[in-house]
């Protein structure tokens, strides 16, 4: 019998080349992962706020080779998110044997190893869910989860991925199948000349860039549309709430990473100084944008926030500009042919493309 596996999360399809899942993992199991949780445990009781403690429970660990998707997973490591997503275990290359759902997911560790030969760089992380559902099994939980998922939500979010699937990849008498074709926005964005004089900025754009088109290829097609409507209508929301929590996040993963860096030298002031100081220079990013069609209170990230106030004036206004250009080209590709009704645009993903396009301005 040969199985296959492969990580689902935001949009992304990861093959995982080794798969281990150790159940209520104790702290003396593995001495790094013990010292790591008891510096977390020291910053939240500074803070003040234990409520996303990674302490003990299921740990899944994954192996896969670095192909370009490295950043996401260092992202999600050291700013301290949670993210939800799925494992699909494939039985003879077509079907799907078992399917890992979790949900309130921190990394908590990484680890790279170089090439041997001709052999790929190597990607270990380790995941620790604040929720999991396995077929047939019923749903764990661990303290800090966030999320409501019932075993009644857990069979929904399961059949309405099964008719996303089926819709968008599989074929039947009944079901037109459309796959929406890529939409380039235009023009494409342009990194200015006030930010060429250090690297560091065409980087973080690149970077930026990147998370809005991987947010709006997340949402389908009715949503996309569904949360322009509402810009169009209402303009933007407020969103503090949200960005607090992100900016909160942010400086205990930092406060965190300092105190591990400096063992048992560390001094509390000074690290809260140097954290402050970063975090004055960086915004709490949606992604996407709101004109982009983004939701309102969806801030998972911290940037650099020049750079997120450049992507933010090119999107354009309500309007005209960048969004409506790609909301134009959006309408011509649903009119067809063939047409792509409303129901059917609740079940196809967007495809657009933006991040490398990017322009530097001579």
């Amino acid at each position: 019998m040969i199985y296959q596996a492969i990580l689902k999360i935001r949009g992304k399809e990861i093959p995982i080349l080794y798969y281990n899942y150790r159940c209520h993992i104790q702290h003396h199991d593995d001495s790094n992962l013990r010292r790591i949780i008891q510096l977390h445990i020291q910053v939240c009781e500074e803070i003040g706020n234990r409520e996303n403690l990674p302490v003990e429970g299921d740990l899944i660990t994954l192996a896969f080779e670095c192909s370009g998707d490295e950043a996401f997973f260092y992202d999600w490591l050291n700013e301290g998110m949670m993210q939800d997503g799925e494992i699909h275990f494939i039985y003879n290359e077509v079907e799907v044997a078992d399917i890992f759902r979790f949900w309130d997911c921190y990394c908590v560790k990484i680890e790279e190893y170089m090439s041997v030969g001709n052999a790929p760089m190597m990607m270990v992380v380790y995941l620790s869910p604040g929720i999991i559902k396995r077929n047939n099994l019923e749903v764990r939980e661990k303290v800090w989860k966030v999320s409501d998922v019932s075993n009644g939500n857990a069979s929904s979010i399961q059949e309405k991925n099964d008719k996303n699937d089926y819709i968008s990849e599989k074929s039947s008498s009944s079901v037109t199948i459309f796959i929406l074709s890529v939409i380039h926005v235009k023009p494409p964005f342009k990194l200015k000349r006030k930010f060429q004089n250090n690297p560091h900025y065409e980087k973080e754009m690149r970077r930026q860039l990147k998370m809005q088109e991987d947010g709006i290829n997340k949402l389908t097609v009715f949503e996309w549309l569904t949360n322009r409507k509402t810009f169009r209508e209402k303009g933007r929301l407020s969103s503090q709430t949200a960005q607090n929590d992100a900016r909160d996040a942010y400086k205990r993963r930092k406060m965190f990473d300092y105190m591990l860096l400096s063992a048992e030298n560390f001094k509390y002031d000074e690290i809260t100084k140097k954290v402050e100081d970063e975090l004055s220079s960086l915004a709490a990013l949606h992604n996407p944008d709101q004109i982009a069609g983004g939701n309102f209170d969806d801030v998972t990230a911290m940037g650099d926030k020049r750079i997120n106030s450049s992507i933010g004036s090119q999107w354009g206004t309500k309007d005209k500009g960048r969004a409506q250009n790609l909301e134009d080209e959006l309408l011509k590709v649903l009119e067809g042919p063939p047409k792509i009704d409303e129901e059917q645009q609740k079940y196809i993903k967007m495809n657009v493309i933006f991040a490398e396009d990017l322009e530097i301005i001579k």
